[in-house]
């Protein structure tokens, strides 16, 4: 998948920025494909869901997230 025409530390352009377009175009696919995602993460604070959660209309195509907290709870 092809994402903007910018890439982190492009001037105009931020990794934040790079992240909600992202988001948003797997979620206009999901949803033009009459399909729904789930997540779930470990280690990553969440990020992941809330990137999708940040774009207006996701949940639409966003059901939800699982995530740990810390190493300790993968053993």
């Amino acid at each position: 998948m092809v994402v903007g025409s910018g890439s982190p530390g492009t001037p105009g352009s931020s990794a934040g920025e790079s992240a909600r377009d992202l988001a948003s175009q797997v979620l206009d696919r999901l949803r033009a494909g009459g399909q729904t995602v789930a997540v779930a993460e470990s280690l990553t604070g969440g990020l992941v869901a809330a990137a999708l959660t940040d774009v207006p209309g996701s949940s639409a195509a966003f059901r939800g997230e699982i995530g740990r907290a810390s190493c300790r709870e993968r053993v």
